[in-house]
């Protein structure tokens, strides 16, 4: 009979398109299965299939998904977000307003958040999406089955520890 622990940790890296990513998953004991996930901004499409991959290898623990991403500028080209920066303006009009003070030069807004972006058309196109998506979602997979392995592990090593015991007190081992 194999046992397994509900303990575990596993690790699986990454990279395509711009893009590398760190997926950890932790297991701990529980009595159902309870899945927390952690995927930055912009991944909500990935939520399901990630839920389901894990609800397919595991039926009870409590067990934490984090999805880290470091996205790099594509060709070190900037895009001028003009929402961003026309509503930065209307809040420097209305402070000069409230304070008398001086409005911000252009420098200045430009440094605020969100008013120059890393400009990369390939990740507004479905298709590239979708194929960082599916990169992404394979490895999840190998995280997962990765903590598969290692809770198998600890199980067999528990195992072990409770044969030892009961070898020691003489009781039949079946």
């Amino acid at each position: 009979m194999s046992i397994s622990s509900m303990t575990g940790f596993a690790r699986a890296d990454g990279a395509a398109d711009g893009l590398t990513w760190a997926w950890e998953v932790r297991s701990v004991n529980g009595r159902g299965l309870d899945i927390r996930l952690r995927l930055p901004p912009g991944l909500e499409a990935i939520e399901g299939p990630v839920r389901d991959a894990t609800a397919k290898r595991f039926s009870r623990g409590n067990i934490s998904i984090n999805l880290a991403l470091d996205r790099q500028a594509a060709n070190g080209s900037l895009r001028l977000n003009e929402h961003v920066l026309a509503d930065v303006l209307r809040a420097a009009d209305r402070a000069v307003e409230l304070t008398g003070g001086a409005r911000p030069d252009t420098a200045a807004l430009l440094s605020f958040k969100g008013v120059l972006e890393a400009s990369d058309a390939a990740r507004d196109e479905p298709e590239q999406r979708a194929a960082r998506e599916r990169a992404l979602l394979a490895g999840c997979e190998l995280a997962l089955d990765k903590l598969t392995e290692a809770r198998r592990a600890e199980g067999a090593r528990l195992k072990s520890v409770i044969e030892e015991v009961r070898a020691s007190r003489g009781e039949i081992i079946l």
